[in-house]
């Protein structure tokens, strides 16, 4: 297998730096308020709740109901603080083959998928390329490496790193998606569990960018499923329900409305129903 040099700025949009800024909109600064009134945990305390090796569930939620959890659930957890910010904005980049080998796996339900990515904490300016694997005993693994640059050229090393982790059939591989979005990251003090809660997502290919709108995705991450999770009985009291949800494939359906869509339509259809927007 020939590996050729990857270029990952080709789809970043040209504001990409000015995330790393004091968000000026109503939301944001909302959410900057509400973290204020966390207890905060520094990222040198993280320690085993980085769960590179756990349990995903997630929930996609309206704007209203993910703004009030995070208000209810101040005094059980801690937010991750990094050079004073609690909101932090990330960039990450997808790769798929020409034919969408990696969302293809998804659509089908494989129990074994993968993707593969670079992602950029402009909070600190540190970037990884980073294989996500879903195991088919239900377990989410992620591997990553340092890289040198917020716009890196993915050399052979890298490529090949990337590619022993990565079926055969997913080559070549080329840039897919680039999805920006800002992130509060919950950490449960008494046990490994953290909770992710992604606002103001937005996606972008080489044709055009789009809002996915009023919504929250909150993914909580555990050792195993079985473990008790105040955020989740609270979210089961509200009525909500996991959903199998990803943001790759959500963006990649929403730029693209010529890919099939079929197990990400219950996503599209709540989507349309928060935006008042059709999509399926």
């Amino acid at each position: 297998m020939e590996l050729a040099m990857l270029k990952t700025n080709q789809i970043i949009p040209a504001n990409f730096k000015e995330q790393n800024q004091t968000p000026a909109n109503p939301l944001l600064r909302s959410l900057h308020n509400i973290a204020r009134e966390y207890e905060p945990c520094l990222l040198k305390d993280l320690g085993e709740t980085t769960l590179m090796d756990r349990t995903d569930t997630k929930f996609v939620l309206p704007l209203n109901l993910g703004l009030q959890v995070l208000t209810e659930m101040q005094h059980h957890y801690q937010v991750l603080e990094i050079n004073d910010q609690r909101l932090q904005p990330y960039n990450t980049l997808y790769f798929d083959t020409p034919d969408y080998y990696f969302y293809q796996e998804h659509l089908h339900c494989r129990a074994d998928r993968f993707k593969l990515r670079v992602r950029t904490y402009l909070v600190n300016d540190l970037t990884f390329l980073e294989v996500k694997q879903h195991t088919n005993k239900g377990r989410t693994v992620k591997e990553r490496i340092q890289l040198d640059s917020l716009w890196p050229v993915l050399d052979q090393e890298m490529l090949g790193w990337a590619v022993e982790r990565l079926p055969e059939a997913a080559w070549p591989l080329e840039p897919a998606l680039n999805n920006r979005f800002y992130r509060m990251l919950l950490i449960n003090p008494d046990q490994a569990e953290r909770i992710t809660l992604d606002f103001d997502l937005q996606f972008s290919n080489q044709r055009c960018n789009m809002d996915a709108g009023p919504l929250v995705v909150a993914e909580v991450k555990r050792k195993s499923c079985h473990e008790e999770s105040v955020f989740i009985n609270w979210l089961h009291s509200a009525h909500q329900r996991p959903s199998s949800f990803s943001k790759y494939c959500l963006g990649l359906a929403l730029l693209n409305p010529d890919l099939k869509r079929n197990r990400i339509k219950p996503n599209l259809l709540n989507l349309q129903k928060m935006q008042g927007v059709r999509y399926v």
